[in-house]
């Protein structure tokens, strides 16, 4: 996939934010996490990483975190421009990781026709992490054709 001018901020902002997080995460005896990043249209970005509990239903992902970290500086009714999300994968992996069901929900109904949805990995190896190394891009339709609409009642 080739990147835009658009999309080099989104990637850099992210690229840095995994790094930081990741060496802390690794310096911790931790593995890594999926992280998701939105950049709204308003133009700012907003961070998520998926939060991993031992009580299953409390736990959420970083996609949905993401959006609410957008709700939470704007408002309700912020738009997403974008969304990046990576996960971590194995060595010699090339598969990207994708939404969940109910991230795929959210990212369509806080998104629009036009939110570009860059879904990657990346790869720790001994000295550091190898990141973005295979993208694929997505807009809400393909993520989600049979989108839930709510039934208006008469």
């Amino acid at each position: 996939m080739t990147v835009s001018e658009e999309y080099a901020e989104l990637l850099e902002y992210s690229r840095n934010e995994i790094l930081n997080v990741c060496e802390r995460r690794k310096n911790e005896g931790l593995f890594d996490v999926l992280f998701a990043f939105v950049l709204s249209e308003s133009g700012e970005m907003y961070s998520g990483k998926a939060f991993e509990s031992s009580q299953p239903q409390f736990g959420f992902c970083a996609e949905r975190h993401a959006i609410n970290q957008m709700q939470y500086e704007e408002t309700e009714k912020s738009e997403i421009k974008s969304m990046l999300i990576a996960g971590p994968v194995p060595k010699g992996s090339d598969h990207v990781v994708m939404p969940c069901g109910a991230c795929r929900h959210a990212v369509n109904e806080f998104g629009n026709e036009e939110t570009d949805i860059i879904c990657t990995n990346f790869i720790r190896t001994e000295e550091n992490w190898n990141l973005f190394e295979e993208m694929e891009r997505f807009n809400p339709n393909q993520l989600y054709p049979e989108a839930y609409e709510p039934v208006e009642w008469e």
